[in-house]
């Protein structure tokens, strides 16, 4: 399933509108329009908002945005393999999915070893 599509099927179940919506978590009604459409992946921090307004996990969420294409994860990424080994084993594949997905949606993807780890901790204190 798309995520805008889920997202949309929330607020519908809520009997809501975007206008609704926006005012009750701050996110422009714009935005959460053009995330419904799939016109555009949330941002993380977006995604946390509307996760908590739902009352839904973010992994939830995150789990129905699209995995990372092969061609994503075939292209080598600076930092990204040095990170995973200096994390001996403790990243599940769902969890170096997670981290593919915040990456590919960045304003500016991850430059080196210590952008992963900063993208890291931020889902480990999201999810947990």
């Amino acid at each position: 399933m798309i995520l805008g599509t889920e997202l949309r099927r929330l607020r519908k179940t809520r009997h809501e509108t975007l206008t609704e919506v926006s005012d009750k978590t701050g996110i422009a009604v714009s935005s959460l329009s053009t995330i419904e459409r799939g016109r555009t992946s949330p941002t993380i921090e977006t995604l946390q908002r509307l996760a908590r307004y739902y009352q839904v996990p973010i992994q939830q969420l995150l789990e129905i945005e699209q995995s990372p294409s092969a061609e994503m994860v075939a292209r080598p990424l600076p930092g990204f393999s040095e990170f995973v080994g200096q994390m001996n084993g403790h990243l599940t594949d769902d969890i170096k999915s997670l981290l593919l997905h915040v990456n590919s949606n960045a304003r500016q993807p991850a430059q080196d070893i210590d952008d992963w780890r900063r993208y890291y901790y931020t889902l480990a204190s999201i999810i947990n």
